[in-house]
């Protein structure tokens, strides 16, 4: 019962984080295992197909006010389809933890990239919100570039396609909330193509799906309420700050297997 209490904790609290700034998935994981008693892949296979329907409700929430920019989302999800299946299926056969390594180091240089760039004054090309107006053109090559490598990163570890690409997206100077918007279609569709690999091979828990939706649904609702009412300097700065944290969480976790 503690355990079952615990983990719906678990999932408001990420879908709070996944609603305000976009890269709270990678928490889900270690709550199922911790609480949900599943095993790593199991886990990670049970949170990516949970994603598809958090990633939906997220995206909806974002389209309602206008922010998902479809020439920034569809090159990022494009080029992560494929790869999200491919790093899915790579998550049988290959070791995660020089690639958690690695993350946990590219997400603490992104975190500490955006926290001094959002201590800088902000332009209006970044913090419009109503970015469609005025800003630099979307890169393509970068936009997929973002997508290969958050797909292939989302399918391998479970944490989520935002996780990687809103610190990258960030970097590339895109503006926050379309930036997290993109995440939000990202989730549902690299979790997508992630997950018919994980069907495949029978990793998916469904019953512990059923468990957590509801939490994840209520967190992301209340998160994207937070995400427009704050001021997006202080948004981008919370976005900083938790990537740290999360790139710190990761290398400790990979450092005390």
């Amino acid at each position: 019962m503690i355990s079952t209490i615990s983990l719906l904790i678990a999932g408001v609290i990420t879908g709070v984080f996944c609603g305000a700034v976009g890269v709270g998935g990678i928490l889900i994981v270690p709550s199922l295992v911790l609480f949900g008693r599943l095993t790593i892949h199991e886990a990670i296979a049970t949170a990516l197909f949970a994603f598809i329907f958090l990633g939906l409700q997220g995206a909806w929430l974002y389209m309602r006010r206008g922010h998902v920019d479809w020439s920034l989302t569809v090159p990022v999800c494009g080029g992560a389809v494929f790869f999200s299946f491919l790093g899915a299926w790579s998550n049988t056969f290959i070791s995660a933890r020089p690639l958690t390594v690695l993350v946990g180091l590219l997400v603490i240089i992104a975190g500490v990239n955006i926290l001094r760039d959002a201590a800088r004054p902000a332009s209006v090309a970044n913090d419009d919100k109503t970015p469609r107006h005025r800003f630099r053109p979307p890169r393509l090559k970068s936009l997929l570039g973002i997508g290969v490598v958050s797909g292939f990163a989302s399918g391998l570890t479970g944490a989520g396609g935002p996780l990687f690409s809103i610190p990258l997206m960030l970097l590339f100077d895109f503006p926050v909330l379309p930036t997290i918007a993109t995440g939000q279609v990202l989730v549902a569709a690299s979790s997508t193509f992630a997950s018919l690999s994980n069907v495949v091979h029978g990793a998916i828990t469904y019953r512990a799906v059923v468990l957590i939706l509801p939490a994840l649904f209520l967190g992301m609702w209340l998160g994207a309420r937070v995400a427009h009412r704050i001021e997006l300097v202080r948004l981008k700065k919370s976005v900083a700050l938790f990537c740290i944290l999360l790139g710190a969480l990761m290398l400790y976790g990979s450092w005390s297997q």
